[in-house]
């Protein structure tokens, strides 16, 4: 019986540290947590919706942001959002939210050369000290950052959203599925899924339900056909 108990308490023992260790984290897996809106705007979801996807946490999986694609030279909204899934962090200045693999070449998905605008935070919770943000931009990254005088609270199980402007090079290609999130705050560097983002000439996604209509419409006429022909 002891031993019984003794094997009980150390398989609580071992969910109960795998539970820390899924939520003591940051978390890129709310729902919709990357998105793209053609708008030169820093409010948050307005402009016309192009994609979206819901990441996952490391890079061995790729989220797809559709339904829509990107096209060359034309100004966008970058949104993101990352959830505090332990007790709380705070980000100051030297701290940031880097998105990996954004510019550089012809394979990346904003081209060569876009340009950028400003930067900004959305405050879920209302407990940020200002919003101010400063972009930059390095080897394909791009770095948001608070100012000096901005200090960013994501409390226990809390959540922020990060956005940029941007606008696209003339060289964007059809698909690039190398772009991923990655924070560097209170020492934590989560790093999110790769993003597959389509550009101009991709092949649009078709649902489930659109192939079996599809399936459907042409079994029905096959039958139709072949019942003239009898």
């Amino acid at each position: 019986m002891k031993k019984k108990s003794l094997l009980l308490g150390a398989l609580f023992l071992a969910l109960a540290m795998s539970f820390q260790l899924v939520v003591a984290g940051f978390d890129w897996t709310t729902t919709h947590s990357f998105r793209i809106y053609q708008s030169g705007s820093l409010t948050w979801g307005a402009g016309t919706h192009v994609c979206n996807g819901t990441l996952t946490n490391g890079p061995t999986e790729t989220v797809t942001c559709s339904p829509g694609s990107i096209s060359a030279s034309t100004q966008y909204r970058v949104e993101f959002i990352l959830l505090e899934g332990g007790a709380g962090k705070t980000m100051t200045q030297g701290e940031n939210v880097t998105q990996f693999n954004v510019y550089g070449n012809n394979s990346v998905w904003a081209g060569t050369e876009p340009t950028f605008g400003n930067c900004g935070f959305n405050d879920f919770e209302s407990d940020d000290t200002s919003d101010g943000c400063i972009l930059s931009t390095s080897l394909g990254r791009v770095i948001l950052k608070p100012n000096p005088s901005t200090t960013i609270e994501l409390g226990a199980v809390e959540t922020e959203g990060f956005m940029y402007i941007i606008t696209t090079d003339s060289d964007v290609p059809s698909s690039s599925s190398d772009s991923y999130l990655q924070p560097n705050i209170d020492s934590d560097t989560t790093q999110s899924s790769t993003i597959t983002i389509n550009g101009p000439g991709a092949v649009p996604e078709f649902s489930d339900y659109a192939i079996l209509l599809i399936l459907i419409t042409v079994v029905g006429g096959f039958f139709a056909m072949k019942r003239k022909v009898e």
